[in-house]
């Protein structure tokens, strides 16, 4: 390693983080998630240089105060009070949501982003903005290789992304009371990692050579963790030649892999020989799809055609499990070649797969996880199961009641006639319906798929079925639906 790997960060390096924040024009309203470690403490001082100097954007920092350690609110305030005296504003976001049993790392981080997307909307200024986070060079190898040893494949294998949007949904159930004047929102958040290639030495250098501080996390040397039992085998890998650099490189070429196969998979879910997906909120898989007659749909494409698929219908904030999605694969495509097709059931994320003569049909699994009944005030759109955009019109008499249609509602539709045999019995009960309190006012996803099946029979059934209320499923073909957790 030389000189240079472990010096501090150059005037010409500075210059070009400074732009790779700020762009060449505009001013761009930066949010830094500051922990108190040395590689945020590194982003916030940077960024708020790189403002200073070129007298473009501004900068906010927020702290996610976890409570999962005795020292977490005095880090807070220590961040907090670094940030004042760089006139950096600065949030301090408590999770103070009911913690799960297991699995506490992963809804912590759900918590953390979830919290800090919050501020990025709301905070922000409604032009162009940027969530930073300090993940490192250092980092983006023991992710590589903490995903080498659970035989990840392309998608593991491709780390950390740059720049990467999301759509943080966190389980309702973990969800943090929010600070007075912040609106919990489920919205993309755009997320820029500037520090990506520079090793996590020379952030230290850079932050001693201005004679700044930072906090030590003493869960960085604790052992129970995956992350640091990885990261004490780097110094023995590097000589067998698998150094930071290679490692990072190599995870570079497989997202350009990764990013084909998204591209793929976005040309099928929008085409409808392949595919259908209903505003009843399930999807149809056409049979080609699974049957091998087409080689536009190689295998790691028609995976992530399902996994998109399945979470649009069934409302999954998460990518899914790629061994799972192989082995419902593999028993959907068992058996269309024959002249009798076996029947195929599934459950995945919330939804049903089920193979038809006409496909594989997905819907949404009735019964499972009912979705919290919703109140849309006239005038008012929400977003209902992560699902569907609700709203009700502003000539609307009174506040509307959004909830399932469920199953005596679904038998009372088809006793009026008013349910073609086209519509799934549990897309039916899984649909967004609006209610006067026990009178059912309208399903209006119900007769835009009649408008999809018979226009002149959704002439006679919509205005039944619509009154002053509109639901739209969500439709997320062009957004983060093709990811796969391996």
């Amino acid at each position: 390693m030389s000189e240079a790997d472990e010096g501090p960060l150059t005037d010409g390096e500075l210059a070009a983080f400074a732009q790779r924040l700020l762009g060449s024009d505009g001013d761009r309203h930066l949010l830094v998630a500051v922990s108190g470690g040395v590689d945020s403490m590194a982003l916030m001082h940077l960024a708020a240089e790189a403002v200073r100097k070129t007298g473009r954007g501004r900068v906010m920092a927020a702290t996610v105060d976890h409570g999962l350690r005795p020292e977490s609110a005095d880090e807070a305030r220590f961040v907090a009070t670094e940030a004042r005296k760089i006139a950096v504003p600065h949030v301090t976001l408590p999770w103070a949501g009911p913690r799960p049993a297991t699995g506490i790392q992963e809804a912590a981080r759900n918590a953390r982003y979830h919290l800090l997307a919050q501020v990025y909307h709301s905070e922000l200024c409604s032009g162009p903005k940027t969530l930073l986070t300090a993940h490192t060079l250092d980092d983006q190898a023991e992710t590589v290789l903490m995903r080498l040893a659970r035989g990840s494949g392309v998608e593991g294998l491709s780390g950390i992304g740059k720049f990467e949007s999301f759509k943080f949904v966190v389980d309702e159930r973990y969800q943090s009371p929010l600070p007075a004047g912040l609106r919990r929102l489920e919205q993309g958040v755009g997320i820029l990692r500037p520090l990506l290639h520079v090793p996590k030495s020379r952030l230290i250098a850079t932050m001693r050579a201005r004679g700044l501080t930072w906090i030590e996390d003493p869960s960085n040397e604790n052992a129970e963790f995956e992350r640091v039992r990885i990261r004490r085998s780097v110094a023995a890998l590097q000589e067998l030649g698998l150094t930071s650099d290679a490692l990072a490189r190599s995870a570079r070429r497989l997202r350009s892999v990764r990013d084909a196969l998204a591209e793929l998979t976005l040309r099928a879910l929008n085409d409808p020989a392949f595919v259908r997906i209903d505003p009843l909120g399930f999807a149809v898989m056409d049979r080609r799809v699974w049957s091998g007659r087409d080689d536009r749909l190689v295998e790691p494409v028609q995976l992530r055609v399902l996994a998109a698929l399945v979470r649009m219908v069934g409302g999954m904030p998460r990518p899914l499990s790629l061994a799972s999605l192989e082995d419902v694969a593999r028993q959907i495509s068992i058996g269309w070649h024959g002249t009798s097709e076996p029947s195929f059931a599934a459950t995945l994320g919330h939804s049903k797969i089920e193979r038809t003569a006409e496909g594989v049909v997905i819907v949404r699994e009735a019964g499972r996880r009912a979705p919290a009944r919703l109140v849309v005030n006239p005038g008012q759109s929400e977003i209902w199961d992560h699902r569907f955009f609700v709203s009700v019109g502003a000539w609307s008499p009174a506040a509307l009641e959004v909830r399932e249609l469920a199953e005596a509602g679904a038998r009372a539709l088809k006793a009026d006639g008013l349910c073609p045999a086209s519509a799934p019995v549990a897309a039916l009960r899984c649909a967004p319906a609006f209610f006067d309190g026990e009178r059912l006012v309208a399903v209006p996803s119900l007769a835009e798929h009649w408008r999809r099946l018979d226009p002149e029979a959704a002439a006679r059934f919509a205005p039944a079925l619509e009154g002053p209320c509109v639901s739209t499923f969500q439709d997320h073909r062009t957004y983060g639906t093709t990811e796969v957790i391996d």
